[in-house]
């Protein structure tokens, strides 16, 4: 795993397992049509896999316009796209750390 210059190990903690759920699982408080869902049976064990497969991908974290660091991973069977993209089954992660170490957010692409 090759993190960014200046980039603490990032950690999939409580919080944001919380957020991940708010934003990207059905139902979540947050959910809207521009959102890749994860399967809503899916636990956080396995959510952690896909992040440890996302640490472990050989694709380079980059930073985005927001001054945060990600990524994209292949991933099947987990989630779709957005509804906006036709919630078609995904096939692809994208992970989304701060230099802090902080799990910003996770989702299906």
């Amino acid at each position: 795993m090759e993190l960014p210059d200046g980039v603490t190990l990032p950690e999939l903690d409580y919080l944001s397992i919380q957020n991940i759920r708010a934003f990207h699982f059905p139902g979540g408080k947050n959910v809207d049509d521009s959102k890749g869902l994860f399967n809503k049976d899916l636990t956080d064990g396995q959510l952690e896999k896909i992040f440890n497969a996302g640490l472990r991908d050989s694709m380079p974290f980059e930073k985005n316009g927001r001054s945060y660091y990600e990524k994209t991973f292949s991933y099947s069977g987990v989630g779709t796209s957005s509804a906006q993209k036709g919630s078609l089954p995904s096939t692809q992660i994208t992970l989304v750390i701060s230099k802090h170490g902080d799990v910003v957010t996770m989702y299906p692409v």
